[in-house]
């Protein structure tokens, strides 16, 4: 390992790992040591604050405030990949870096780093361990078959960590001399080395992106059009229908035009904004840059929004909310074309509430029949009272098309059953048990609260001609609740009794001969309607 690795490793890979330590003291100013510069400056005493962010006024680096009375010894870790050539196969080799800072709070540290195990690609990528060889004395590399029946039992965390982090090899790469080391191999005109070059600091997985570029060309495409954030989403989930297509143009690959395109490249957007884009090109919606990339942060990359602008413009909906919110929640209002980039958590959940409750209000205006041309019905003053007031009104409109359609299913129930009182009317018994027809949907209801079971909500499927239901009586006792058939395509699908209990032996004859008799009676009726 050359001095310029090792200087890689510790500012660059643990380039996170940037402290300023201080003693407190009730002076006026307060010492403070750099440990990147190793500077040694004084700052007010307001100013430093345990774990608080804060940039070296030096060296110009953010780092984080330590107080050496409370930081004890503690260590930063992260993961590093350096690729070298052997023949026509590359190696890829995974190290662990740490640095562990004295419990004394100077700012000194040590950098210490191991090699934990290797890829080396051949027809496939093979996995080597270290092992300590006692007839060599040392440590050799030895092949390890990954089973991911073994990393996956059982589900542990620690089981599916250790199968992800070794198939996977995340770390960040090495970025000298990538295009000599990928010459000769399959991977020459691979473009992980523009990859790390524009994203020096970005960890990725270094073996699923040589096996993307594999079986998924465009990868390269995407990476040179620095749409980077694409690229690492192919590498963990890429869809089937990407891994199928035979086109080589980015632009008819993604189906956008190519300012959209630009776009996407230029903000470095996701699968997710690529979506938005396809939808805005689809449902024409004019936005500028700065807009379509505020409207992607605000609410998320979420496409279901869009179909809103069929009642105004996305541009008008948000700067309405944002009049709302500033008004309601006494939040800052945010407009697409203003700056939207410290935008919070928060905020961005609040306007997403907005916007959920304004197409909910539309719709419910919309079934309501308000006039929705209008600007008062579309955007009015008080959004809050008028969408509950709004929501009160549908609800009692559906209570009562609810009510008119159940009155509507029961006459159409007390017809049918009518007819096969008619058609049935004692047709069916034996010495012990007979068949009877519900006389109206009342008794069906009935019959479900004696016997505990569910019949009572089948008054809907009887009347859209899905089902029948019967009485199965002793004929002892032809009035007391007994057993309930459901009949349907021919047969009869469930016979139940008190707390859902199936038929006894004893009447399995009788359900038999019900059955073959129903089916006998139903079909002549069919065929006299015909």
């Amino acid at each position: 390992m050359t001095g310029r690795f090792e200087k890689w490793l510790e500012y660059e890979v643990l380039k996170e790992s940037q402290y300023i330590f201080y003693q407190y003291s009730r002076r006026k100013m307060i010492d403070c040591t750099c440990s990147h510069c190793k500077s040694e400056y004084q700052l007010e005493r307001s100013i430093p604050r345990h774990n608080k962010e804060y940039v070296c006024p030096i060296c110009k680096r953010k780092s984080i405030f330590k107080a050496k009375g409370k930081s004890g010894y503690f260590s930063d870790y992260s993961e590093a990949v350096k690729i070298e050539k052997a023949s026509d196969r590359i190696i890829l080799r995974h190290f662990e870096v740490r640095k562990s800072y004295a419990a004394h709070g100077t700012g000194e540290y040590t950098l210490s780093y191991h090699e934990d195990y290797r890829a080396v690609s051949q027809e496939k990528f093979h996995f080597y361990y270290p092992v300590y060889s006692c007839l060599a004395h040392k440590n050799v590399w030895k092949e390890k078959y990954i089973d991911p029946y073994f990393h996956y039992r059982y589900h542990l965390d620690y089981t599916i960590k250790a199968y992800q982090t070794i198939t996977q090899m995340p770390g960040m790469v090495y970025p000298y001399n990538l295009k000599n080391v990928f010459k000769g191999t399959p991977f020459e005109y691979c473009s992980l080395d523009y990859f790390v070059k524009n994203n020096r600091f970005v960890e990725l997985p270094v073996v699923y992106y040589l096996k993307t570029y594999l079986k998924f060309p465009l990868l390269e495409q995407f990476v040179k059009q620095n749409m980077f954030y694409i690229a690492l989403e192919c590498l963990y989930q890429l869809p089937n229908e990407w891994e199928e297509t035979k086109e080589t143009n980015t632009r008819h690959f993604l189906g956008i035009n190519s300012r959209y395109c630009s776009i996407l490249s230029k903000y470095n957007m996701g699968i997710r904004e690529w979506g938005v884009l396809q939808k805005m090109e689809k449902l024409k919606i004019h936005l500028s840059e700065q807009e379509i990339f505020a409207y992607c942060k605000i609410f998320e990359s979420n496409r279901d929004f869009l179909e809103l602008n069929q009642y105004a413009s996305i541009r008008k909906i948000v700067n309405y909310l944002a009049k709302q919110i500033e008004k309601e929640e006494k939040g800052k209002a945010y407009k697409l074309s203003g700056d939207v980039s410290g935008i919070s958590h928060v905020e961005m959940k609040c306007y997403q509430t907005y916007i959920r409750s304004w197409k909910d209000y539309i719709e419910w205006a919309e079934k309501l029949e308000y006039d929705l041309k209008s600007r008062y019905v579309l955007f009015p003053k008080n959004f809050k009272d008028v969408h509950d007031k709004t929501f009160l009104e549908y609800q009692k409109q559906q209570d009562k098309m609810e009510r008119r359609k159940q009155a509507k299913e029961r006459r159409t129930v007390n017809q049918l059953l009518k007819k096969d009182i008619k058609l049935l009317d004692t047709k069916i018994q034996d010495k012990d048990y007979l068949l009877k027809v519900p006389e109206n949907y009342q008794e069906i209801r009935k019959e479900g609260q004696a016997l505990g079971h569910c019949v009572g909500s089948y008054i809907p499927h009887i009347a859209n001609r899905e089902c029948d239901v019967y009485f199965i009586r002793k004929k002892t006792d032809p009035d007391k609740p007994f057993f309930t058939v459901d009949w349907r395509r021919g047969k009869i699908v469930q016979c139940q009794g008190k707390g859902r209990i199936r038929y006894p032996q004893e009447m399995v004859e009788f359900v038999h001969y019900a059955e073959e008799k129903l089916r006998l009676l139903k079909g002549e009726e069919e065929k006299k309607a015909a």
